[in-house]
């Protein structure tokens, strides 16, 4: 009886201690990182959260076409931190939207880098398949 309850107490104990070493499924700071329209992505060690909503605006020149206007997509994304939640407009370019390209929020800068797929003539992109990268850093000392 004493052997079957050691037994099973370090099956608990293992599975336990397995659960606390996987590593957090997430982004590193300081480091792009690509984000799928739709999804979350935590960075464990800040206990930060970043949501990026389906894209609705992509004004881009599609390739294969000659535009008079390059335009522009803008991404939103949903910053949590401490249970605080704030939202975040970036643009792939921000002379034609005067939305920016980067901006600071609570201690974090947030930047885009790319924003894919680029449309290109003949075919439509879903607001869903978007995925951004993004380079998120720590701005407090």
């Amino acid at each position: 009886m004493l052997q079957r309850f050691l037994f099973l107490l370090s099956i608990l104990f293992i599975t336990v201690s397995c659960e606390q070493e996987n590593p957090c499924d997430g982004f590193e700071l300081g480091k792009p990182f690509e984000i799928p329209a739709g999804k979350t992505v935590k960075n464990c060690l800040e206990d930060i959260s970043i949501t990026m909503l389906p894209v609705e605006y992509d004004s881009r020149c599609p390739t294969g076409a000659v535009c008079i206007w390059a335009g522009y997509a803008q991404i939103e994304l949903l910053f949590s931190s401490l249970g605080k939640e704030v939202s975040i407009s970036l643009s792939t370019d921000p002379g034609l939207s005067k939305i920016p390209n980067n901006v600071s929020v609570e201690g974090y800068s947030f930047q885009l880098l790319e924003l894919n797929p680029y449309p290109a003539l003949g075919s439509t992109s879903n607001s869903k398949e978007y995925k951004a990268k993004l380079l998120i850093e720590s701005v407090l000392p």
